[in-house]
C-alpha cells in the first residue's frame, strides 16, 4: 500500500514537471510564477505594461487559464501616480518621441513559444515602454498574441502599433477589453481558445 502511494506521488510530480509548472522568484524583471499549467505543454509567456492595474488583470487572467509566466515591463523613471499627470506625461511624450528606459527584463525567447503582448491604449496608441520592450528582443520565431485594455477608446491604433512593430512575425488575432477583466473571464477564453492556447 505504501509503495503504491509512493508510486502515486512520483508519478504526480513527474506530471507536473511535464507540463511546465515552474516555481519562478517574483524578483525585479523575473517571471511571476504560474498558478496553472497549460494542458498542452505549450509553453506561453505573457509580457505586458501596465499602470492603472487593468492591464495587469488582463495578464493574470491568461496565467489563469494557461500557465503563462508573467513579465512586467516597468520603466527606470516610474510614471506620475496621479492618473491625471501620467496621461499628460505620456502625451507629451508621444508628441516629442521621448522614450523612456526601462528596467532589465529576465525573459529568455528560447523559453517560450508563445508570448502575449498586452497594453494599456495610451493616446490611441500601444504604451511606449512595451514597444521599447519590443524593439529590444527577437520574437521572429514566436507565435505572437496581442492585445489592449481601454477605459472607453477601444482597439484605436494599438494593433496597427504591434503590426509595425512586429512586421513578418507569426501573429494571432488581437483581443481588446475594457476595463479590468475577471479570472475566468470569458472574452479572454474564448481568444485564447481561438488561437490554440487553450
Amino acid at each position: 500500500m505504501q509503495k503504491r502511494r509512493l508510486l502515486a506521488s512520483a508519478a504526480l510530480a513527474i506530471t507536473a514537471l511535464g507540463c511546465g509548472a515552474t516555481s519562478l522568484s517574483r524578483t525585479a524583471g523575473a517571471a511571476e510564477s504560474p498558478k496553472q499549467a497549460p494542458a498542452d505543454n505549450r509553453r506561453i509567456a505573457v509580457v505586458y505594461f501596465t499602470k492603472t492595474g487593468n492591464t495587469k488583470s488582463l495578464a493574470e487572467a491568461v496565467r489563469h487559464m494557461t500557465g503563462a509566466a508573467l513579465f512586467r515591463v516597468e520603466t527606470v523613471e516610474p510614471y506620475p501616480e496621479s492618473y491625471g499627470s501620467a496621461t499628460e506625461i505620456v502625451k507629451d511624450e508621444l508628441q516629442r518621441g521621448v522614450i523612456r528606459p526601462i528596467r532589465p527584463l529576465a525573459f529568455n525567447p528560447d523559453d517560450y513559444d508563445v508570448v502575449v503582448l498586452a497594453t494599456p491604449t495610451w493616446w490611441h496608441h500601444a504604451a511606449m515602454p512595451l514597444q521599447t520592450w519590443i524593439r529590444s528582443v527577437d520574437l521572429s520565431a514566436k507565435k505572437i498574441l496581442t492585445a489592449n485594455t481601454h477605459g472607453g477608446g477601444g482597439l484605436m491604433h494599438t494593433r496597427e502599433d504591434f503590426e509595425a512593430l512586429l512586421a513578418g512575425r507569426r501573429l494571432g488575432t488581437h483581443l481588446t477589453v475594457y476595463g479590468a477583466v475577471r479570472p475566468q473571464d470569458a472574452k479572454v477564453r474564448s481568444w485564447l481558445e481561438e488561437n490554440g492556447c487553450l
